[in-house]
Parts: C-alpha cells; sequence; structure tokens
C-alpha cells in the first residue's frame, strides 16, 4: 500500500517541478500556460500522499515528530521533511491563483515577482531532487526486497529520472483532458514537446 499511494502518487505529481524547471529555469516559454495547471496538480497530488502517509504511519496524531525529533541519518525522515517543505512551496506557488481568485491582485502581483517566485521554483526543484532521491534510496538499504533484475545501486537517480518522465506524461494528460472538456483545439506544438 505504501509503495502504491506513496511513490506512485508522488510520481504523478512530478508535472509541478518539471513544468516549472522547463518554462522558467530553461527559460522555454511555450510551456509556461501549463505551469499553472501542473503545480495545483502537483499541490493536489502531494496533499493525498501526505494525507495517506498521515493515515499510513499507524499513530497519525505523532506526524509532527519528524518536525523536532530529527533522524539526519533515515531515508524516511528526509522523505518526510521533503514532502512537507514541497507541499508548503507548492502552496505558495500556487498562491497567486488563489489571490486573484479572492480579489486580491497586489499579493498575487507580489507572489510572481521574481524575487519571491525564482527562490520558490528552484526549491521546489531541488526538495523533489532531494524527495525522489530518498525514495529510490530506501530500495538501495533492502535489496533483498527487490528483483535482481531491478534492483541498481542508481535507484535513486532512476527514480528521479522517472518522476520526470511521469510528470511530463501527466502534464500531456491533463492538458488533453481540460481541452476536450472546455471544448478547445489541442495545442498539438505545446503537446509534441511535452512527448
Amino acid at each position: 500500500w505504501i509503495s502504491f499511494d506513496v511513490m506512485i502518487g508522488v510520481a504523478l505529481a512530478a508535472g509541478g517541478f518539471t513544468t516549472t524547471l522547463a518554462a522558467y529555469v530553461l527559460g522555454w516559454k511555450k510551456y509556461k500556460p501549463v505551469v499553472r495547471p501542473a503545480i495545483l496538480t502537483a499541490f493536489l497530488g502531494y496533499a493525498l500522499v501526505a494525507a495517506g502517509v498521515f493515515l499510513d504511519i499507524g499513530k497519525p496524531w505523532a506526524i509532527w515528530h519528524a518536525l523536532i525529533m530529527w533522524q539526519p541519518h533515515s531515508m524516511l525522515f528526509e522523505v518526510a521533511i521533503c514532502v512537507m517543505l514541497y507541499l508548503t512551496v507548492l502552496f505558495l506557488e500556487f498562491s497567486p491563483n488563489l489571490f486573484e481568485g479572492l480579489g486580491m491582485p497586489g499579493a498575487a502581483k507580489f507572489m510572481r515577482h521574481p524575487v519571491v517566485l525564482w527562490p520558490l521554483v528552484i526549491a521546489g526543484i531541488i526538495l523533489s531532487f532531494g524527495h525522489q532521491n530518498s525514495l529510490g534510496g530506501l530500495f538501495l538499504l533492502m535489496p533483498h526486497k527487490l528483483s535482481h533484475l531491478w534492483w541498481s545501486p542508481l535507484m535513486n537517480y532512476w527514480f528521479y529520472l522517472s518522476a520526470f518522465a511521469v510528470g511530463l506524461a501527466m502534464v500531456s494528460f491533463e492538458t488533453i483532458v481540460s481541452h476536450r472538456t472546455f471544448k478547445m483545439e489541442q495545442p498539438l506544438p505545446l503537446l509534441d514537446g511535452l512527448a
């Protein structure tokens, strides 16, 4: 169950860091239209992962322990901290949309200012890398739990690369579905680039 709700859920939410990396860091402007929905999907995905972990730990009232009882040599500690911090970053990245919906254009403009936005984008990419790396690192600790066909010392990097690919696929899927739902023409050049 943990493999399903945490690892697959996180990978499907990976569209947030892939599109922000493409649009902001690499400067590929054609991907800007999909950044907002990708960040929303990532935020919702990580919120579901956090809810799943909250229920999975067995003692949900102890979830706050990771904040004060640090275990820096634990992969799960890094996973917990990265999930908490990345969920916060995703909320802050999506907050301009909330401010616009609440009729607060000044706050939305402030959150979109490069001085505020760029550190959030960089933090999101770094936290995603750390989180994916830690999830793959969990399998490095227990090679006897996996087939020899799948286990590799590069497992932690494979998690990041697979999240990158699944993130782009998820952004493509949500773009196709939303354009069909609202009866809009499919943005084929954008979808070709994502593919």
